[in-house]
């Protein structure tokens, strides 16, 4: 499929909103994506407001208090979910790459798509595998051991290029181990950002999982209401 099919195809496809809470948002503030193998517009993007920053962290508190408890089995179940559906879709986000990052759609198949669902797959194994560790110590009445919790939300910004790859990266550990997730793509690679995202709206990860999208102009200067400080348990990743 060329470009310009891929175009008209995802632009006719769905109509993308913000994603918090489990359900997506529309917005009337919206700004144009464009394509760059023709410098065309060839759809818009929803753009969040402060409040819908305020509302995706709020909402990923919440999730958090649930999902730092789910066991190594339901966190490698959900992550292994996402791999393979990523693998049913792959020729559904190497078009979007194609369109909307300039990617040639060989490449992105057999590249992006495939590494990305590798990578939530190696850590939805290594969510079975995290443990603590026994410390001997010189004190015969001591016992010193360390345990691995979960820090709570992280806030994940993901880049212009290769956004799919870096969504993984970025999404499958922070969820492996226990914590919950906000996304702020790149106001030039917004849909392969939030389509694998939004597609989850079905599946348990929804849950710990929202994105949000603002012109990077604005949005790296943007502080949510809610604390960031550490001893509530979150967390800032970049």
């Amino acid at each position: 499929m060329t470009a310009v099919k891929a175009r008209s195809a995802f632009a006719s496809d769905r109509e993308y909103a913000l994603f918090i809470d489990g359900v997506e948002r529309p917005t009337a503030d919206v700004f144009p994506a464009i394509e760059p193998s023709t410098g065309q517009e060839w759809t818009r993007i929803p753009q969040a407001g402060s409040a819908d920053v305020d509302s995706a962290v709020a909402a990923a508190l919440a999730a958090f208090a649930d999902w730092r408890l789910s066991t190594p089995a339901r966190r490698q179940a959900v992550l292994s979910s996402v791999a393979d559906r990523i693998e049913t879709d792959a020729d559904r986000w190497a078009t979007l790459l194609a369109t909307e990052n300039g990617r040639p759609i060989r490449e992105a198949r057999i590249g992006d798509v495939p590494i990305a669902a590798g990578t939530f797959r190696y850590f939805a194994g290594l969510a079975r595998g995290l443990q603590g560790e026994t410390i001997p110590v010189e004190d015969r009445d001591s016992h010193v051991y360390t345990v691995r919790e979960p820090l709570g939300v992280i806030a994940a910004l993901i880049p212009w290029n290769s956004p799919l790859i870096t969504l993984a990266n970025k999404l499958a550990p922070a969820l492996a181990t226990g914590n919950a997730v906000v996304l702020k793509p790149s106001d030039r690679r917004v849909f392969s950002t939030l389509s694998p995202v939004s597609a989850r709206r079905r599946a348990p990860l929804s849950s710990a999982t929202h994105a949000w999208r603002r012109s990077a102009s604005r949005a790296g200067r943007r502080r949510p209401s809610a604390s960031w400080a550490r001893p509530q348990g979150i967390s800032r990743r970049r």
